[in-house]
């Protein structure tokens, strides 16, 4: 939900349980274990759900373990026959399936490198396919404070093969920058995002945290919402204690109405 209410924006930054796909880089330098939990309602009947965990290693590098599993509702079964004769074939139903582990690690002062593997499921009616896919991405300091430039490439994979006809996994290129100085209180982050077979994106966001270390407001701008006339996005996050993060988006999506997007995370160790 970070993320989102930023416009999407998380290349160069990434640093929190679901910034690996993202950037699988960005979890580098996190220094405590932390396991976050996602669960939305997209639009209609289509749910979102995401579990990650990041573990830190005593020595350098973190591993990260993840599953997201989007279930895209169902709906009537028809044929043209059964249409001109007003019956009913049943209900269809679909879902995706995605199991993830990534490690990232800080290789110098001026650089992190990280990378996932993951394994993809996906069903549709009474069709599966399934196919396997790596991300690569990495982190650069140039020596400004406070400046974080981040690039990756997502899936890169096999193709999901349902019966006769197969599917290409949407590779995505991500290269964006962050700027966030030191003890200041707000910080400004974008990307450039191309995904296969899609038109070039731009996302820019940026949050202040009006309450230090526990409160924040977020702000942001997707190109990609075709579906929202500005494309501006917002949100807040809010901290307990230093373990317990809240974080929520509100991203307009037109006629399909507005999504509310909710994050839970701990950190613990």
């Amino acid at each position: 939900a970070r993320a989102a209410a930023m416009g999407g924006a998380q290349a160069a930054w990434a640093d929190d349980v679901y910034g690996m796909h993202y950037n699988p880089a960005g979890t580098a330098r996190v220094a405590r274990r932390s396991v976050g939990f996602v669960h939305n309602t997209l639009f209609d009947e289509m749910n979102y759900n995401y579990l990650g965990y990041l573990h830190p290693l005593s020595s350098n590098g973190v591993f990260a373990f993840s599953a997201l599993y989007v279930d895209l509702g169902d709906v009537e079964r028809t044929t043209v026959a059964s249409g001109l004769a007003n019956t009913s074939l049943g209900r269809a139903s679909g879902a995706d399936l995605a199991i993830s582990a990534s490690y990232s690690h800080v290789v110098s002062e001026h650089l992190d490198l990280g990378a996932t593997i993951k394994a993809i499921h996906g069903r549709l009616d009474r069709y599966t396919a399934t196919a396997g896919a790596i991300d690569l991405g990495a982190r650069f300091y140039p020596g400004i404070p406070g400046l974080t430039i981040g690039a990756s490439v997502a899936n890169v994979g096999t193709k999901l093969q349902y019966l006769r006809r197969s599917e290409s996994l949407p590779l995505t290129l991500r290269l964006g920058a962050g700027y966030r100085p030191p003890a200041a209180i707000w910080g400004v982050t974008g990307d450039l995002v191309w995904v296969r077979e899609q038109d070039l994106e731009a996302k820019l966001g940026g949050e202040v945290w009006v309450w230090p270390k526990r409160f924040a407001l977020r702000l942001g701008v997707d190109s990609a919402n075709d579906l929202s006339s500005t494309g501006l996005t917002f949100g807040a996050g809010f901290v307990w204690r230093d373990d317990l993060l809240i974080d929520y988006a509100f991203v307009p999506s037109g006629d399909l109405g507005n999504q509310h997007l909710m994050a839970l995370s701990y950190q613990f160790g």
